[in-house]
Formats: structure tokens, sequence, C-alpha cells
């Protein structure tokens, strides 16, 4: 019921579930519709060098009406959502952005070269202007190293993949052992 992102959502955020099957604990069944508590345990956004954001959730209260709420030890065991949100869960239960993919990183590529053929045609005029003996050919060279430092600067500043969970994205649950408040 809560939407999460990993570059927003911080340490200790309190996000809410609510079951949409029954559940059994300890051979008692949970009704559908239950809210379900927890916080997010770590959370890291995406950074440079297109490194993927990743968060881990943690389960720790169950509100059942009529009765007391109970403390519960959950974390996730899947995950699934509409194709918005790139994530993948791992065999810890952290989610993890996913990869860019190769259609991405050639997009990527494709970015990078217009951005430094960009940069070598406009850094080729104060080059000219600032180095007035130097030769077409030294200018046209000094202008290259900037499109190509500019295109790697591209490419090293790209983020990665955001963990992004929607509102109402399915999630399964794995409960441990629940304690009474």
């Amino acid at each position: 019921m809560t939407e999460l992102r990993a570059s927003t959502s911080r340490e200790g955020d309190i996000f809410e579930l609510q079951l949409a099957e029954p559940a059994r604990i300890e051979g008692r069944t949970v009704v559908p519709g239950t809210v379900v508590e927890g916080r997010v345990a770590r959370s890291v956004a995406p950074r440079m060098l297109s490194r993927a954001g990743k968060m881990t959730l943690k389960l720790e209260r169950m509100r059942i009406e009529g009765k007391d709420s109970l403390r519960v030890d959950g974390s996730l065991s899947g995950a699934e959502s509409n194709g918005s949100a790139r994530f993948a869960l791992d065999d810890e239960g952290t989610l993890r952005g996913r990869k860019p993919g190769v259609w991405n990183g050639l997009v990527d590529l494709g970015y990078a070269y217009f951005v430094g053929e960009i940069a070598d045609d406009v850094s080729e005029a104060p080059i000219r202007a600032v180095g007035g003996v130097m030769s077409h050919a030294a200018v046209a060279n000094a202008a290259r190293y900037v499109g190509i430092t500019t295109a790697v600067v591209f490419l090293i500043t790209r983020h990665g993949r955001d963990v992004y969970v929607p509102k109402y994205a399915v999630i399964e649950i794995d409960f441990g052992e629940r304690k009474q408040f």
C-alpha cells in the first residue's frame, strides 16, 4: 500500500502491506485485507558507473481487526510488479535494480557518442581562438580529445536503475516466528 524507491526511501521508513490472500501463521488463519507494517532495513540509491540501487525490507507487525497486534518476523520471498518496476529479488531478500541490459548499454553508448561529437564541435572554435598559431590538424586533435573526455565522463556518471516498488505490487512474504504485543 506504500510506494517505495531506493532513491527516496531511507532506513527506518515505515511502509504498509495488505494481505491479498489468507495466510496461516502457527495454525491460525489470518484473513485477506489484514495490514502488515514493516520498515526499510537498508536502502542504497543508484550510483555512478551504472550501479543499481538496492533495498531490504523487514516486516515487523500485523494489525488484526478486533484483536491484539502480532509481532511478526518476516522477509520477502518473491516480488512481481508491472513493467515500469525493474527490480530483482536475490536469495537474501534484497531488492536490486536490474542491470540495464545490452539494448540500454547500446543506447548509452550512442548518447555518449553524440555528446562527444557535440563537445568536439563546440570546443573547436575556442581552442582555435586560444591557440592562434596552432595548425588546423592540432586544433582538430585537441577538440577530439575534449569530445572523447566528455563522452567518457558521460558514461562514468550514468546512474544505475532505481528499485521502484509501486503501490499495489504483489509481494510474497515469508513469516518467521510471531510474538504477542
